[in-house]
């Protein structure tokens, strides 16, 4: 897979996760929910190292550093443009304007459920 679409992928899941423990906090007992989030944090994770073994380190005190070599220096750096993923046109103007999608035909690249995430 792709840098940015990876990138994409991790932060659909690591906000999957985030959502998925809100809800948590307040619907304890929901095992549906419970398996979901345990689902999404394992895929978030697998796509975490798979970013990392092709791109390298993610985060500074949670990835490993690869091969025995130190490859911070090699990876763009948070400030840097490419080190973010790009956002189509179309994700722009959602963003720009929530209601876009409710008043128009506007057909945005589909949201992957977690069934096809995983």
């Amino acid at each position: 897979m792709d840098r940015e679409r990876l990138l994409k992928q991790i932060t659909i899941l690591d906000f999957m996760a985030t959502d998925l423990q809100m809800y948590l906090n307040t619907h304890p007992q929901d095992e549906e929910a419970i398996k979901m989030y345990n689902d999404t944090v394992t895929q978030s994770a697998l796509m975490c190292a798979e970013y990392e073994e092709c791109y390298g380190p993610m985060v500074g005190c949670r990835s490993k550093a690869p091969k025995n070599t130190w490859e911070w220096q090699n990876s763009p750096w948070p400030w840097q443009p490419e080190f973010n993923f790009r956002l189509t046109r179309q994700e722009e103007r959602l963003l720009e304007n929530p209601t876009v999608m409710a008043n128009s035909d506007m057909q945005m690249e589909e949201t992957p459920q977690l069934e096809e995430v995983l």
